[in-house]
């Protein structure tokens, strides 16, 4: 892959980083078949399947709950949920979705905020 702000950043699908208007809207995007070098930011040969990569649970559980709280509405009772659940954490750090490990995993002990 190139280095840079390149515009398909992701080595397992066709992921468009630059449509802005898409994010947190599309939810599957084009696996990524072949790869050719020149072709969709792809540079080298891939020395691994990308069958074969495993994804760090930790940076998935983060990225999806920051995916989760954006696309919830604001005044939604889930929303306010969270920012009751985590007073000394700022409003635009739960608008945004940012939290740390600790946090998703005390979020996902609580009974109450399934229940939403």
């Amino acid at each position: 892959m190139q280095g840079g702000y390149i515009k398909y950043p992701c080595y397992l699908c066709l992921w468009d980083s630059r449509a802005d208007t898409l994010h947190y809207k599309q939810q599957s995007w084009l696996k990524r078949i072949e790869f050719q070098i020149g072709k969709h930011n792809v540079k080298n040969e891939p020395i691994v399947k990308a069958d074969h990569i495993l994804m760090p649970p930790l940076q998935i559980k983060l990225g999806l709950m920051k995916q989760f709280v954006k696309a919830l509405h604001q005044d939604c009772p889930a929303c306010e949920y969270l920012k009751s659940f985590f007073p000394k954490l700022s409003e635009a750090k739960v608008k945004a979705g940012i939290f740390v490990g600790p946090q998703i995993n005390k979020l996902m002990a609580s009974e109450e905020f399934l229940s939403y």
